[in-house]
Parts: structure tokens; C-alpha cells; sequence
């Protein structure tokens, strides 16, 4: 539960502010004349195809170099390391590659390419804890919880995205001329760059420091072991017979 509710608040960390976004990238030259002008088609499908096979990137060198990592090492490195490439990825919101002479679209496949690696080394090792967290029988039970879990921090982190972008007044509609509102787009990408990293504070309470290839559970665990009801009936039952020997007495 202490595992889950880290992915939790992770997730609810990580806000989704791609609704100014998506017009900042895709906006032509009349509604945004500084922007880098993507087509909807690049931006919504060939940016996607191509961090996905990133992604497959990711996993090889999870899978090749990764795998006998501690998770507190693991989690530590890549929340960092996703945090340092979030905040190189400013530079597009500001407008400050194309002075540095760094194209859009390959500064934003680089980027966006190595959020998704990166993504994945911290996405594998939640599955694998999982995986060894998970007592015998209940596996379902336990998947579909994360995944209820991850889809709530998810719609939490659209909702706080949405509130963030409209107190810093960045509510682009598609119109003509409105270059005024992605002012403070880079000030909402520094929140979502830099939240995340603040919840490692709580990976000593939550996630235990071992390797992932340690056992984590003995066999035979039961699912409900050391839970609240299972400690009041142990509680109620020791009480119980405490009155009868009273009794017998």
C-alpha cells in the first residue's frame, strides 16, 4: 500500500499542462509568429511513433544494464536525471534554442525522446516491486488497484495542470495574435520539471532499499498479513480469551 501510494502522489505531481502546449507547438504563423509551427499530424502522431520506439530504447537498457540496481538508487537517478533533461527542455518555451541555433524539431525529438527512456527506467522497476510485493493469488487484485491508482493521480495532475496554467493566465484558444499567452508557459513546465523530485523525500518510508532481484515476501505470505482488521480480531481474540480464563478461574 506504502508503494502504491508513492506512484500516487508521484503521478499526481507530474501535472499535464499539453493543453497550452499543443496549441504552442502547432499554432501557425498568424495565431503565434515566434513558435515553432509544427503540423497537427507531427505533433499528435509522428512525435508519438517516434518516442514510442524510444521507449523500446528505454527498455533495453533497463534490461541490459538496470535490472540488479536498488530501487532507492534507481528511482533517485532517474527522477533527477528526468528532472535535469524537463528543465534542458525550457529552452523551447522560452524560445531560447532557436538563439542557441537548435532547430525545434530536433531539439524537441531529443527532449521528448529522452523523457520517454527515461520513463521507462522508472516505470520497469514499479512493476518488478510489484511483482514481489504481490502475495500469491491476489495478482489481478493488485494490478488493477495500481492501474485505478495511476489513472486517479493522472486525472488529479490534468486538474492540476489546468488550475496552474489558468492562474498564470496561459489560455491559448488558437486565435491570431496571441503570443501573449505563452508569457509564463516556461514558469508552468519549471512546476511540472521540479514537483516530481520533491516527492523522493518519502522513498525511505515507502519503497524499501533493496535490490530488485531480492525476495521481498516469504512464501506462503497471506495477502491480508499485519492489516488493520486482521490486528483487531487478533486484538478481540486475545481479549476474549482473557475474559474466558477470567471466567474459569
Amino acid at each position: 500500500s506504502l508503494m502504491n501510494c508513492f506512484f500516487f502522489i508521484q503521478t499526481c505531481c507530474a501535472m499535464d499542462i499539453s493543453g497550452a502546449s499543443f496549441y504552442f507547438f502547432t499554432d501557425d504563423a498568424i495565431e503565434y509568429p515566434q513558435g515553432p509551427h509544427f503540423s497537427k499530424m507531427f505533433f499528435a502522431s509522428g512525435l508519438g511513433v517516434c518516442v514510442a520506439l524510444l521507449n523500446l530504447l528505454g527498455m533495453w537498457i533497463y534490461n541490459k544494464f538496470m535490472k540488479n540496481w536498488r530501487y532507492h538508487g534507481l528511482f533517485i537517478f532517474a527522477n533527477l536525471l528526468l528532472c535535469i533533461i524537463s528543465l534542458f527542455a525550457l529552452l523551447v518555451y522560452a524560445r531560447l534554442n532557436v538563439v542557441l541555433g537548435m532547430p525545434d524539431t530536433f531539439f524537441v525529438l531529443g527532449t521528448w525522446g529522452a523523457v520517454g527512456i527515461v520513463n521507462m527506467w522508472m516505470w520497469l522497476p514499479g512493476v518488478v516491486l510489484l511483482s514481489h510485493l504481490c502475495p500469491s493469488g491476489v495478482e489481478a487484485t493488485m494490478y488493477a488497484l495500481l492501474a485505478g491508482c495511476h489513472n486517479l493521480g493522472l486525472s488529479v495532475a490534468s486538474y492540476a495542470g489546468a488550475c496552474l496554467l489558468q492562474w498564470l493566465g496561459v489560455s491559448p484558444r488558437g486565435e491570431p495574435n496571441e503570443t501573449h499567452q505563452f508569457d509564463n508557459l516556461w514558469v508552468a513546465g519549471l512546476v511540472q520539471a521540479v514537483m516530481p523530485v520533491l516527492t523522493l523525500v518519502l522513498l525511505p518510508w515507502m519503497i524499501p532499499d533493496a535490490r530488485q532481484t531480492d525476495a521481498l515476501l516469504e512464501t506462503g505470505t497471506s495477502a491480508v498479513e499485519g492489516s488493520p482488521w486482521q490486528r483487531l480480531r487478533a486484538y478481540m481474540g486475545s481479549g476474549k480469551e482473557g475474559g474466558d480464563l477470567a471466567a474459569d478461574r
